[in-house]
């Protein structure tokens, strides 16, 4: 009788480990910056919030406005359009 041959084991493959990160350690200025903020925000309270909120939204709808002038097309003078822009704030 003939022998049984063995089967050979399959190798699992090593995964690389992912490397942690390290934290940079803080400068003593740098702390003393941060908690400076922290205090003033805590002053400004609700109404500094609402403050930045709106400076956001300004912000937002300057770029969107930019955006469109740039993207509008003075070659093609269609006057419609021209005036349909200009009345649709385009100018501002």
């Amino acid at each position: 009788m003939k022998k049984k041959k063995k089967k050979k084991k399959k190798k699992k493959k090593k995964r690389m480990k992912k490397k942690k990160k390290k934290k940079k350690k803080k400068k003593k200025e740098e702390k003393k910056k941060e908690k400076k903020k922290e205090e003033e925000e805590v002053e400004e309270g609700r109404r500094g919030r609402r403050r930045r909120k709106k400076r956001r939204r300004r912000r937002r709808r300057r770029r969107r406005r930019r955006r469109r002038r740039r993207n509008y097309d003075n070659d093609d003078n269609d006057n419609d359009n021209f005036f349909h822009l200009l009345a649709t704030r385009w100018c501002c």
